[in-house]
């Protein structure tokens, strides 16, 4: 009894040392852009909550900033994060790598309450590719 009881107490230990050793990496972001929208705009925001691929973040980024220029971004170096708010509460988007190449994306929200709000704030912020293979397990191509 007393073996088993021992072998149960190093096992915690052992997991919970694995877990230090893969402790995620903070990914700076590179450029952001934030502001509000309204609505009815949000429905273009990718899916997914991010952007591989320079056509579609022209046409995203037309539907969210107008006819402001489209940054030159080198979508083989960088990729864009989005996010997208349900009210004008300002966002902020942070982004953690782990070991396995998955980014977590969080995104923070200031909290004030709004009854009937016609706009929502937004966020894109560039971050580079390397060594992402998945945003929140959504592969990347």
């Amino acid at each position: 009894m007393s073996r088993v009881l021992a072998l149960l107490c190093l096992v915690p230990l052992s997991v919970a040392g694995a877990r230090a050793d893969e402790k995620p990496t903070p990914v700076k972001l590179v450029q952001t852009w934030s502001g509000e929208v309204k609505l009815d705009v949000r429905k273009e925001a990718p899916k997914d909550g991010f952007v591989t691929e320079k056509e579609a973040f022209a046409k995203f980024w037309k539907a969210f900033r107008g006819e402001e220029k489209v940054p030159d971004i080198d979508f083989t170096k960088e990729l864009v994060l989005v996010a997208v708010g349900m009210d004008p509460n300002k966002l902020g988007i942070g982004a953690l790598l782990d070991a396995k190449g998955d980014l977590k994306v969080v995104v923070r929200s200031t909290l004030i309450a709004f009854d009937n709000p016609t706009t929502a704030a937004y966020q894109f912020a560039t971050v580079p590719r390397t060594g992402i293979k998945s945003i929140n397990g959504k592969e990347v191509k």
